[in-house]
């Protein structure tokens, strides 16, 4: 196997992307067991207008040309 080092930006980076990737995930409300209710709000849908940290499919390809 090779040996890869992290430096301190991309270990920064990668800590970034797990906090909001799981901790802003989390539900700040309560969660129904009713189907037909709304997905509970997370920080995510306050900090970025969406559920989850992944990137949008057009913020990808904009990135990629």
């Amino acid at each position: 196997m090779n040996e890869h080092t992290l430096t301190d930006e991309t270990l920064m980076t990668l800590e970034c992307e797990v906090e909001s990737s799981t901790l802003n995930s989390r539900p700040i409300t309560v969660i129904s067991e009713d189907p037909s209710d709304a997905k509970p709000l997370t920080p995510n849908h306050l900090l970025l207008m969406r559920s989850t940290a992944a990137p949008a499919v057009n913020e990808v390809e904009r990135r990629d040309a």
